[in-house]
């Protein structure tokens, strides 16, 4: 299966540095702009399916994406899709966690405190990437920063300690392959 991954577009929060994890924020009009770039990049691409985080910055741009496209499959939302659960952490400027919490963005076993830790994220997205694999030859899907670090991670057999602050832009665009559950590596076309 060819897997084609896309960050959402920016939002306020991300424009201001705040950690957003499961929060729900729209886009910005500045991300929206940016879906829109990435769906006249892929608008004659053929996919089988387009799936994306059920959250709504997410959830805006897979449907601003899936409106440029000549041919439009089936979008679907997915909870497996969404950003590292950042529990107390979320809405809090990303500076200040450093100091308070070390481990933060560190290590991959941190808990974040009453959400969820890297490991945990990975195992969840790599999961359903797999399941995606019976059903689909060409996947869109719509995520985060912390998920597509986790998938591209995956798909290119590197461990994810390793890729933990791989720089994602909004609206970064990857691709890669799984054949019978096993990567076939990954490579950013749009960064």
């Amino acid at each position: 299966m060819k897997v084609t991954l896309v960050r959402h577009g920016s939002t306020a929060m991300n424009e201001e540095s705040v950690i957003i994890g499961h929060l729900g924020t729209p886009l910005s009009a500045k991300g929206r702009r940016e879906a829109a770039a990435v769906g006249k990049r892929l608008t004659e691409e053929r996919f089988d399916a387009i799936v994306s985080s059920d959250l709504p910055r997410a959830k805006e741009t897979a449907e601003i994406i899936r409106g440029c496209l000549r041919h439009a499959p089936p979008l679907a939302f997915h909870k497996e899709l969404r950003e590292i659960d950042y529990g107390e952490l979320a809405g809090r400027k990303k500076d200040d966690m450093k100091g308070q919490y070390p481990r933060y963005h560190q290590d991959v076993s941190f808990k974040n405190p009453g959400g969820e830790s890297f490991d945990e994220l990975a195992q969840r997205a790599v999961s359903f990437v797999k399941r995606l694999e019976k059903k689909h030859k060409h996947v869109l899907i719509i995520t985060h920063a912390g998920c597509i670090r986790a998938l591209v991670s995956f798909l290119r057999r590197e461990a994810l300690r390793d890729n933990l602050n791989m720089r994602i832009s909004h609206t970064a665009i990857a691709e890669g392959e799984l054949t019978e559950g096993r990567p076939k590596g990954a490579e950013f076309v749009q960064e």
